[in-house]
Parts: structure tokens; C-alpha cells; sequence
């Protein structure tokens, strides 16, 4: 898995857990902070201390830092036989990135598979207070 990481929330530990299920480990790639494009101030946490909350999770194996715009070239290097993405990508949520993981997952053989996940959660709308206003207006 590959992602911003930004703010942990339900939806990332739903779906972290599912990736971890498809195969024997799990390894997370974070991306770095200059490469993270969240807007001014953000991301709201470091990329140390995004790294160090995943790391508190005993399901994932190993988390590393992504010094890159995408993930390819991690995803070369490490071969993993599945390259899993949360389920925005389901809704076509990408920055043009997720083309080329895929590509480079598929090109020796690896398989590409978009998490279902119950709930689809945007850092982006915790921090604003918009998710907490569209659960207000729910209720």
C-alpha cells in the first residue's frame, strides 16, 4: 500500500487490515512531505510521525518512506505480488499516479486490487470539519 497517511481514521485501519489479509505481509510506503501536494500547512503531521503511527499497527510489516512523486519505483523494487490502493480509487480519485503503479505492478506480473472498505474518509474533510458537518446534517 501507498498513501498520504495523513490523518489516521477508521477507513485506513479497514483497509489496511484487508490489504494485509490478501497476502503474507504487509508493507506501507508513505509518501514524503514535499511530494504530499495537501495544500499549504500540510500535510498536518511530518512524514516521521506518520511513519511512526503506522508502525504501531502489529498487522503491518514494514513501513517506509517514499521519497518520490508515486510509488514506482518502490513498487520495482520491492515486486510485490499484490499492490493494493484504498477504495477512492474505485471513484477515479487520482492524480494521474495511480496509472503508473499500476503499470509498473502489472508489467512483471504483479495484481492490482482496490480495497472495498465500508466508508471512504478524507483527511482533507476531518481537518475542515466538513465530515463532522455532513454527519450532523445525516442525523
Amino acid at each position: 500500500m501507498h498513501g498520504c497517511f495523513e490523518v489516521l481514521h477508521p477507513g485506513h485501519l479497514t483497509y489496511l487490515r484487508e490489504a494485509r489479509a490478501l497476502g503474507d505481509r504487509l508493507v506501507v510506503s508513505v509518501i514524503c512531505d514535499r511530494y504530499a501536494n495537501k495544500g499549504v500547512g500540510r500535510p498536518i503531521f511530518n512524514e516521521l510521525e506518520r511513519i511512526e503511527m503506522l508502525t504501531h499497527f502489529d498487522f503491518i510489516n514494514n513501513v517506509m518512506l517514499c521519497d518520490a512523486e508515486n510509488s514506482v519505483g518502490i513498487i520495482k523494487s520491492l515486486r510485490p505480488s499484490i499492490y493494493a490502493k484504498g477504495p477512492e480509487y474505485w471513484c477515479g480519485d487520482d492524480t494521474g499516479n495511480f496509472q503508473l503503479e499500476r503499470d509498473a505492478a502489472e508489467g512483471y506480473g504483479g495484481r492490482v486490487v482496490i480495497l472495498h472498505g465500508d466508508v471512504v474518509y478524507s483527511s482533507t474533510e476531518i481537518l475542515s470539519g466538513e465530515l463532522w458537518r455532513k454527519r450532523k446534517e445525516a442525523a
